[in-house]
């Protein structure tokens, strides 16, 4: 999807920050590159920054997802660990 389509869905599922997801506490939900070599690229920028608007910034041009995270995991153990918006289960009332 295009970068703005993803910004959109991003800010209709606020709702989701807070609820916990396979264990883990949702604290984030951001946009991530689609392209794996961007994706890794971002990935690297975000857990250096914890800024997911500044690392998004060079890849909006490309195609993009929405993903949901815990900052805390990059924080405490330095790895990323995103869960796509779409495969969240029924009941958490996903806005696509």
């Amino acid at each position: 999807m295009n970068f703005l389509d993803a910004v959109k869905i991003a800010q209709n599922n606020k709702h989701l920050i807070g609820k916990e997801l396979k264990g883990i506490t949702i604290d984030d939900i951001i946009i991530v590159p689609t392209n794996a070599h961007s994706q890794e690229k971002f990935q690297q920028l975000y857990v250096q920054t914890l800024n997911a608007q500044a690392s998004i910034e060079p890849f909006k041009n490309e195609d993009v997802e929405v993903y949901i995270i815990n900052k805390g995991l990059i924080r405490t153990q330095g790895f990323f660990l995103p869960e796509s918006i779409y495969r969240f289960p029924e009941e958490y009332n996903v806005k696509l």
